[in-house]
């Protein structure tokens, strides 16, 4: 589908990074769980965010080195790179290269109550819990797309199906 709309309006004074013409967002999903990436995928989705899915840490930092996103849903219990791993080298990435800041979202199970100052020093920016409710993970999606930052240069041809773990 083509839209002519490059970009979405900006919201509460800022713009939202989005696909180029569809105008949406971007939001990348990093979970080692097939299950957590697909309810993740269709959450976004309804919203008329365009996801980006990886299965692991690794996969993530690529994926952000690549392709300009709006917002980073991070679980922190993952193989080959684990999140908190993933987010100081995404981090590192986006200060060695002058890059826009993306926000980070710990998405996860674990209670994080104790580490708040850790994770901020890493760099993630909230945590929202796998468990929540819908309205929830809705509300802080809507809330970080809206600090994204500028608008997106992504190609248009970022898969967004939900069976590949990088898509």
């Amino acid at each position: 589908m083509h839209d002519d709309d490059d970009h979405a309006a900006p919201t509460n004074g800022q713009p939202v990074v989005t696909a180029p013409r569809t105008g949406r967002p971007v939001v990348l999903v990093a979970d080692d769980s097939p299950a957590n990436r697909m309810v993740a995928f269709e959450l976004l989705s309804a919203m008329g965010i365009k996801p980006l899915l990886a299965a692991d840490g690794a996969e993530a930092v690529a994926l952000a080195g690549e392709v300009p996103l709006s917002l980073i849903l991070m679980d922190l219990e993952m193989p080959v790179l684990d999140g908190c791993a993933a987010t100081w080298e995404i981090r590192h990435f986006e200060r060695e290269h002058a890059r826009r800041r993306v926000p980070v979202v710990a998405y996860t199970s674990v209670d994080l109550a104790a580490d708040q100052t850790r994770l901020r020093e890493i760099g993630i920016d909230a945590v929202l819990p796998k468990l929540g409710d819908a309205q929830a993970f809705r509300d802080c999606v809507m809330h970080w797309c809206a600090q994204g930052g500028a608008l997106a240069t992504a190609s248009d041809t970022v898969p967004t199906s939900p069976e590949s773990p990088s898509a």
